[in-house]
């Protein structure tokens, strides 16, 4: 997001949504013309030049962002404050994900599974290792997750490569190979 500049007439609300004035309205009713006017006129007068800054970037299902408007002579910036989200709500969201992402990473090798449950048939040595790998992995993340005692932790966590990383499946899927 660019950096937006907007001028405002009327010092003491500030707008809700960017956009320019009518300047001739201004001019007409405010009797000064804000291309050719002072910034001592402008702000006699009550213009107000608000720039609207970008946000921090922030994980919303940690935090809330809240912003102020800081006046200063007759610029008006956004000044924004990042609101932790209650840390258990939050917890609960990413161990949530990570038991979702463990679950559809493996259900496409669950046949498996079954294939050995009705007829015997041994699950391939590498499937097995890899889908224990993932159980393993998913329930660290949890553990991990869990371990966090403050939003800045959990932020740090979730925004890391280990909470990325997921060990890729074997290279050829067992139907592939046994087709030929």
């Amino acid at each position: 997001m660019s950096t937006s500049v907007w001028t405002y007439y009327n010092s003491l609300t500030p707008p809700t949504a960017p956009g320019l004035v009518d300047k001739n309205w201004v001019a007409y009713y405010g009797g000064i013309d804000p291309d050719t006017s002072t910034p001592e006129e402008l702000a006699a007068a009550g213009f107000y030049e608000y720039i609207e800054t970008p946000p921090p970037e922030y994980n919303p299902a940690i935090y809330t962002l809240d912003f102020t408007w800081v006046i200063t002579g007759t610029t008006a910036t956004k000044s924004y404050t990042l609101v932790a989200l209650p840390l258990p709500e939050s917890k609960a969201t990413f161990t949530s994900q990570v038991n979702s992402t463990a679950y559809y990473i493996l259900l496409p090798s669950d046949w498996l599974v079954v294939r050995k449950v009705e007829n015997g048939t041994e699950i391939p040595a590498n499937w097995n290792a890899w889908r224990e790998e993932i159980r393993v992995e998913a329930q660290n993340k949890v553990d991990a997750v869990d371990a966090c005692t403050t939003s800045d932790e959990l932020s740090t966590y979730v925004s890391s490569p280990a909470y990325a990383y997921w060990a890729p499946n074997p290279v050829a899927p067992p139907q592939v190979l046994a087709n030929g």
